[in-house]
């Protein structure tokens, strides 16, 4: 029966793609996880060598070791220029956001997202428990843009200066992404069978 076999083929190929969204997904948001993570690690590395060659010699008050460490990551950038690093004290006073520097020196701790969350509260108050985190807040993208967009990223604490060191992806740029790759490849393996709705949906 023809009309039997068009269908099971159809099944066949809607169970395929489903299974493979899934766990393209999920493999890339492990990548993710872990280029947040990398890179946090790499600017911690930074700030680990500079404090360690610095916080012995009387020259150095800590005001300028932070410095030294801020302008050391601030031109840390990664996923075409969207990736920065940031840093604040525990006490929500940020330090260095490489995107928007005109909030350095300025104090979060009262700050609320659009959620209504107190964001450095809230790190104040993990970090105190454990070294790092993954999380998710809303922050601005662009200049000129008061508009706040949900983030994803990773923070670990500084202990010896008493600070924390982050960064994090949009996570509309980072879906955005993830559709275009996986329908590229369902293009590709599936260029014989005209893409319906039901992959749209699944996205």
């Amino acid at each position: 029966n023809l009309l039997y076999i068009r269908n099971w083929w159809f099944f066949m190929c809607e169970s395929w793609v489903s299974n493979y969204i899934e766990a393209s997904k999920k493999f890339e948001k492990e990548s993710l996880n872990k280029r947040l993570k990398e890179q946090v690690y790499q600017a911690h590395a930074i700030a680990t060598a500079i404090y360690n060659k610095t916080s012995k010699d009387p020259n150095y008050t800590k005001d300028e070791i932070l410095q030294l460490i801020k302008e050391s990551i601030r031109n840390v950038r990664f996923n075409d220029n969207l990736g920065y690093m940031f840093m604040y004290t525990l006490d929500g006073k940020n330090i260095l956001n490489a995107q928007f520097p005109e909030v350095e020196g300025q104090n979060h701790w009262n700050y609320k997202d659009s959620r209504g969350v107190f964001i450095t509260q809230e790190m104040n108050k993990i970090l105190s428990q454990k070294d790092e985190t993954y999380y998710e807040w809303y922050w601005k993208k662009n200049q000129g843009d008061d508009r706040e967009y949900k983030k994803f990223g990773f923070f670990k604490k500084f202990e010896p200066l008493g600070i924390f060191i982050g960064t994090g992806d949009y996570v509309d740029e980072y879906e955005k992404d993830l559709k275009e790759k996986i329908l590229f490849k369902l293009n590709t393996q599936l260029s014989h069978i005209k893409p319906n709705s039901f992959w749209v949906k699944a996205l």
